[in-house]
């Protein structure tokens, strides 16, 4: 298990692998790359999520703006 580096595993190698290691005695190195995944996750979660507000928020101004248009009325 030594020669086995996590950071050149994929997300799914790397949780598979944990758990085969079992995660009471696992190395710094292990945890250390386990934390930069999760954080890479979260961040991409919240990205998209602030995405998507944004564009509700641009959709819903321009609706209010075509509903208010003194031109429509």
């Amino acid at each position: 298990m030594q020669s086995i580096r996590p950071s050149q595993l994929t997300d799914e190698e790397l949780l598979r692998q944990v758990y085969l290691m079992g995660n009471e005695m696992l190395p710094k190195e292990w945890v250390e790359e386990l934390c930069v995944r999760m954080a890479l996750l979260i961040d991409d979660k919240t990205a998209r999520q602030h995405s998507h507000q944004e564009g509700f928020e641009e959709g819903f101004e321009a609706g209010v703006n075509h509903a208010n248009d003194p031109e429509l009325k």
